[in-house]
């Protein structure tokens, strides 16, 4: 029985395939996108995530308002932080970048910018063992971001600085001929480093250095030519010298006092390294292009340092070629602010890190606001992101 006067709405038309179709395929599409965000989300939540470096206390390794590293959430979940690991960690709501330097647990020492570690000297007295060093943290003194080249050294004496096939080149017309690697600041011949400041700029010369490597990787003398590399802090100069008699190194103090060792059999060395880093003064020569072999150690305290240190090369008889030339500095070398040439030692609480920046004078950091928890670890740096060209 149907009710009279009762209209009966209209029955919408079934959709054809087509359209089910194209909505289920939209439905679809939106589960995926979501999906993704979802997952996206968890990952940077949970496993990595990319941080933009804002300043400049990592530099050289990360520059600020340039680079973008990946961070690794899991690496802590897997293993605990090892010493050299660049972390980020929060503090007072803000991410930031930094190099642990110890976990915890042991007693530090930052003396003349080395770290000790393990170790427990009085303020007056000598660490008794060398540093824990790395080399990702050595610093470029020459080649730099100054001007490079005969144009980094001044002469003294008769003589001249050349340049040949991208090698720098000393050659004495008479006599003993010095070539002084100049400070970033013209004749200042002190050797002093170019970095950048807290605010990004690029300072030539801010910051004197007592501690460099110096690796000529091919060397080139003209027959019976005596060709030296000279590193002078106040009160002491120390020389290696290569010629026809063989590798000599000089110790000389300003009281008068000298020291001699000669290597005969290193006459022919093509290859000279000079280290005065980490409390040590070190040789290392190379001959007939075999491996490195460590020609000469001696203990060397940088407290001599004054703020004066000086480099310079000579020649005498002839010419040398000095191609591969670097001068490098360690990272650590300074305090915050140029401070901190005593010594200063630390005991870092188990379940916490000790963090400094690579570009020590300017890095806010466990120096200052004293070591970190390990709960405010966000992860490990794996790398540089941004630009690809890094």
């Amino acid at each position: 029985m149907t009710d009279a006067g009762v209209e009966r709405a209209p029955v919408p038309p079934a959709p054809s395939p087509a359209d089910a179709a194209r909505r289920r395929r939209a439905l679809r599409r939106v589960v995926v996108w979501f999906g993704a965000a979802l997952a996206v989300w968890a990952a940077k939540l949970f496993l990595v995530d990319v941080y933009g470096v804002r300043e400049q206390s990592m530099w050289p390794t990360l520059r600020g308002d340039v680079d973008r590293v990946l961070v690794d959430k899991t690496a802590f979940v897997r293993g605990a932080p090892r010493r050299w690991d660049m972390v980020v960690f929060r503090r007072e709501g803000k991410a930031f970048v930094k190099r642990v330097l110890s976990t915890g647990g042991e007693r530090i020492l930052l003396w003349n910018g080395d770290l000790f570690v393990g170790d427990d000297p009085s303020s007056s007295a000598r660490p008794p063992r060398p540093p824990e060093t790395t080399e990702a943290m050595r610093v470029p003194v020459y080649p730099g971001t100054g001007a490079v080249g005969p144009a980094r050294f001044k002469p003294f004496g008769d003589g001249e600085v050349f340049e040949v096939d991208g090698a720098l080149g000393i050659r004495a017309a008479c006599g003993v001929f010095r070539a002084h690697l100049r400070g970033a600041l013209g004749d200042d011949m002190g050797v002093r480093d170019d970095h950048p400041g807290a605010d990004g700029k690029m300072h030539r010369g801010r910051d004197p250095v007592p501690d460099v490597r110096v690796v000529v990787g091919k060397l080139r003398r003209d027959p019976g030519a005596r060709f030296s590399v000279v590193h002078r802090l106040k009160g002491e100069r120390r020389s290696v010298d290569l010629a026809a008699t063989g590798l000599t190194v000089r110790v000389e103090e300003d009281g008068g006092a000298v020291r001699l060792v000669t290597f005969s059999e290193l006459a022919d060395a093509d290859g000279l390294e000079v280290e005065t880093l980490d409390g040590f003064f070190v040789v290392r020569a190379r001959t007939s292009n075999r491996d490195w072999r460590e020609v000469w150690r001696d203990p060397r305290a940088t407290e001599r340092f004054g703020d004066y240190s000086a480099l310079w090369f000579e020649v005498e008889g002839g010419a040398a070629t000095l191609g591969d030339l670097a001068v490098t500095r360690d990272a650590h070398y300074v305090w915050r602010d140029g401070a901190g040439l005593t010594a200063d030692p630390r005991t870092v609480p188990p379940g916490t890190l000790f963090l400094v920046g690579d570009n020590a004078p300017v890095s806010t950091d466990s120096r200052t606001f004293g070591p970190v928890g390990l709960d405010a670890l966000v992860g490990r740096v794996t790398g540089v992101v941004w630009p690809r060209s890094r």
